[in-house]
């Protein structure tokens, strides 16, 4: 799996095939992913990403289902971690 960020925030599978990201906030989401690279991010600092004037009160759950969703796109190298998400990627 490859990741374009230039431009529009695409997945790109091993075939070259890309896969858009439609949703904002799952591209805002991925992209504090991608560019935290293996690093935990956390639910705080995700759900300020996301809803950076004022979260809404079910932003932690929102969060969940969006991390749910992308998790269906990009595998299993998006994982859950103490306190927060990360996304585990080869060098």
């Amino acid at each position: 799996m490859g990741y374009r960020v230039l431009g529009a925030i695409e997945l790109v599978d091993a075939d070259g095939h890309t896969s858009p990201i439609t949703s904002a906030n799952q591209r805002t989401l991925l992209a504090v992913l991608l560019a935290a690279r293996g690093q935990t991010v956390s639910v705080d600092d995700l759900v300020e990403a996301l809803w950076p004037e004022a979260a809404p009160p079910t932003a932690v759950s929102t969060l969940r289902t969006y991390v749910s969703r992308l998790r269906s796109q990009v595998g299993p190298a998006l994982t859950n971690r103490a306190g927060g998400y990360a996304l585990d990627l080869p060098a």
